[in-house]
């Protein structure tokens, strides 16, 4: 993606998110924590402003849970 990009995810139960982005490496180069979150699709905007093109990782971590995807940023 380039720019920004939209997130989507869905919660079963109500419960804190944390977001992080990671490197090749695996330096956390961003951490969002969204407190409660409530049950449903949820949305989250990612900017890549700050980010270089190249691959990253995306962590998401629920209390019960945690998914990692990659993303690529380009021009």
């Amino acid at each position: 993606f380039s720019g920004s990009t939209t997130i989507r995810y869905f919660l079963p139960t109500e419960s804190p998110v944390q977001l992080y982005v990671l490197d090749i490496n695996g330096r956390v180069l961003k951490y969002r924590n969204i407190p409660s979150t409530v049950i449903g699709w949820q949305e989250y905007v990612l900017n890549a402003q700050y980010l270089a093109k190249g691959v990253y990782f995306l962590n998401l971590a629920t209390a019960s849970e945690m998914i990692t995807r990659k993303i690529v940023v380009v021009d």
